[in-house]
């Protein structure tokens, strides 16, 4: 979910004015998946501390804070040490990662397939008014949450069970365990592939319903 864009800018001016650090979890949103380097980019804001982690990666369990050296540079020597920090191998992994990024332009690419993955969604959601209650994210995340078509109150067991058959037809989705599944495909994701993917939801839904 994005906020509007004023109201993270005021968080940040009523930060600024008490002297509070201005945080942002960039663990999903991070490394080029919402269609810019940063999620915090959306807003024009400029945060004090960044938390990176998953895509960070690859694959390979690498994490870290970044921020300005006048507050990273507070503790004392050891204090912020940890059994895995600077691990030689995730670190050589995250520079991979950073180089992949930069020589295939995987964050704009991630914004120009963000733009048909999300008028696909917007299609599907046309088609199933009753059943899909609203289409979020931007880039390569999105989440789907769905309603019941009577009550229109949230449907977890519905979600739960269109995770189960785009699984069985060879897509994977994530099932949040409430009324959403997630949608976050590699950002290397050919462009056939991904509306493939949707299409593969949407069969997926209109046989649950019956259709």
């Amino acid at each position: 979910m994005f906020y509007p864009i004023e109201f993270v800018q005021s968080i940040e001016k009523i930060c600024r004015k008490n002297k509070i650090l201005l945080a942002f979890d960039e663990m999903q949103a991070g490394f080029g998946r919402t269609g810019k380097a940063f999620g915090f980019e959306h807003y024009n804001v400029k945060p004090d501390l960044i938390c990176c982690g998953k895509g960070m990666g690859g694959g390979l369990s690498l994490s870290a804070v970044l921020g300005r050296a006048e507050i990273m540079d507070l503790p004392d020597v050891g204090n912020m040490s940890s059994t895995h920090s600077a691990n030689p191998l995730v670190c050589s992994a995250g520079l991979a990662v950073i180089e992949e990024i930069e020589k295939h332009r995987l964050i704009d690419e991630a914004a120009r397939k963000g733009i048909l993955l999300f008028n696909a969604l917007a299609n599907l959601q046309d088609s199933y008014p009753n059943y899909i209650n609203r289409v979020l994210g931007r880039g390569l995340i999105a989440a789907v949450l769905f309603r019941h078509p009577i009550t229109g109150k949230t449907n977890a067991l519905f979600a739960s069970r269109v995770a189960e058959l785009c699984m069985q037809k060879g897509l994977l989705v994530v099932h949040t365990g409430r009324e959403s599944i997630k949608i976050g495909p590699p950002l290397t994701i050919s462009d056939g592939a991904l509306l493939e993917g949707v299409s593969v939801l949407g069969e997926s839904i209109s046989e649950i319903i019956g259709l």
